[in-house]
């Protein structure tokens, strides 16, 4: 088995916890407020904000595992959201969670 067809699983995996957190994010709880400063902080903390960790205390363990799952994936390969999600996507919805934000959309 090569490299890329045993992390083939795991990748899948972290595809589908972007793709959870990302419709975490479009409602309106407080799980969708820490998603929603956890995923620009991602793309470029610096310019967008930083991500509070305890924060994940007002998620459920589905989504903290998620979190913490991509904060490892994050560390090992470092890809962006849009590695996952298409960057047009990924920039449209931080417009809209950052509106006041005009600069800070290049990672």
């Amino acid at each position: 088995m090569t490299r890329i067809e045993h992390e083939q699983p795991t990748f899948a995996a972290d595809c589908l916890a972007v793709v959870r957190l990302f419709l975490v994010a479009e409602q309106d709880t407080s799980a969708s407020r820490v998603v929603t400063n956890f995923l620009p902080a991602w793309w470029n903390a610096g310019s967008l904000g930083g991500f509070d960790p305890t924060d994940l205390w007002h998620l459920d363990h589905c989504n903290t595992n998620d979190v913490v799952g991509l904060i490892s994936l994050i560390g090992e390969t470092r890809f962006y959201p849009d590695a996952f999600e298409p960057r047009d996507r990924v920039v449209a919805r931080i417009r809209t969670w950052r509106p006041h934000v005009s600069g800070g959309l290049e990672h």
